[in-house]
């Protein structure tokens, strides 16, 4: 979406529309149709896209168990976890888990649905990966 100011900077024209003031911006993300071109999206690149995106994201958590793990062994004794060590292993174990199967795993996908498909020009196996992606997202269910 390209968003240009107008001389007055209290109305912005987005896409060519004056926004209103009263809509919050994920209506005018809903209305323009950005969140639903990644939703439903049986395009190669834009599901490689979004596992790269899922990989970040819980690599981001999986370096604040990596963190937390490092100030916990930072100096001899009980540091943050209060003498839980059974917390500290659950934290150990999380760390691991997520490192591997929440990075590892959607980041080789990401890269495979990204370049694969364009290379061998195969579009049947793009359909059964926008499937793989959400549940991906949900492992628990």
């Amino acid at each position: 979406m390209i968003v240009k100011h107008s001389l007055d900077s209290k109305n912005p024209v987005v896409s060519g529309h004056l926004r209103d003031a009263s809509r919050p911006p994920i209506v005018i993300l809903v209305s323009s149709g950005i969140i639903t071109r990644w939703l439903y999206s049986t395009n190669a690149k834009d599901i490689g896209i979004m596992y790269l995106c899922f990989a970040v994201f819980t690599g981001l958590i999986g370096t604040a168990f990596s963190i937390l793990i490092r100030l916990e062994l930072s100096a001899p004794g009980s540091q943050y976890l209060g003498g839980d060590h059974q917390l500290y292993n659950v934290v150990a174990t999380t760390h691991g888990i997520i490192m591997i199967y929440f990075i590892v795993v959607p980041a080789m996908a990401g890269f495979a649905n990204y370049m694969a498909p364009v290379l061998i020009g195969a579009p049947d196996k793009i359909r059964v990966n926008c499937v793989f992606i959400y549940t991906t997202l949900c492992p628990g269910n």
